[in-house]
């Protein structure tokens, strides 16, 4: 009787389950999903890592570019350039201030410039420009030169060559010294025999004579017209 009742509560117990076996199959299966698909969400994410990476370096992307030129200027306060030749210094150039951009080898505006050369000729202008390269120097808005003979020449501008020792202008220049007043539409100046080139109407005073220069032939032959034209006009009057 106790062995009936024993085995009728055995084959009655069975273990407590949360899930049946229908739900934790689907369950299971829902995971595999979901593992999968997150799996290739990675898989593709790193895909298109690579693609972009590729397409940006075959662009240029990732080449390294040289930074263009600067816009900035550099400005220098009572600058002071110097030309030499086997250790003799041939010109000094200074000026109030300066400007230059950021290219070292780029010309450079002056204010209130001032050259001088070793044979004593001193240059002042307002402004100007220097351009190392070249060995160039323009002066501009009213140029006065001296030197040491006592001459004083003035003119609109100026250029002077360091190269080969040349001061040119094409401006009208006015002179005056001890050889009197002179006149003319442009000049040369050459540096190594001291000589200075007048062209143009060049028109001069001697003082000690008191007489004018005589004029260039340009002038000359203006001057012939000129007197032609006036006894065409006499011949004709009544």
């Amino acid at each position: 009787m106790a062995d009936t009742a024993s085995l009728s509560a055995t084959a009655a117990w069975h273990p407590n389950r949360r899930l049946t076996l229908h739900q934790a199959r689907a369950r299971s299966r829902l995971v595999h999903i979901l593992r999968f698909l997150f799996t290739g969400l990675a898989a593709a994410s790193l895909a298109s890592v690579f693609v972009y990476t590729t397409i940006y370096s075959y662009s240029g992307g990732f080449a390294r570019t040289e930074p263009g030129p600067s816009s900035e200027q550099v400005t220098m306060v009572q600058p002071r350039f110097t030309g030499r030749l086997n250790g003799d210094v041939l010109f000094q150039l200074t000026a109030s201030d300066a400007q230059r951009a950021s290219e070292v080898s780029g010309p450079i505006s002056l204010n209130g410039p001032i050259y001088r050369e070793r044979g004593g000729r001193v240059m002042v202008a307002p402004s100007g420009v220097y351009e190392p390269t070249d060995g160039i120097i323009r002066l501009s808005g009213g140029v006065t030169f001296t030197d040491l003979s006592g001459n004083r020449f003035t003119s609109s501008d100026a250029l002077i060559d360091t190269r080969t020792r040349t001061l040119t202008g094409s401006a009208q220049i006015i002179g005056e010294g001890p050889l009197g007043v002179i006149r003319a539409d442009a000049y040369e100046v050459r540096d190594s025999d001291g000589s200075i080139t007048f062209r143009g109407r060049v028109r001069g005073v001697l003082p000690a004579q008191g007489q004018a220069l005589a004029p260039s032939p340009d002038d000359a032959a203006a001057d012939d017209t000129a007197a032609d034209g006036a006894a065409a006009d006499g011949a004709g009057a009544p």
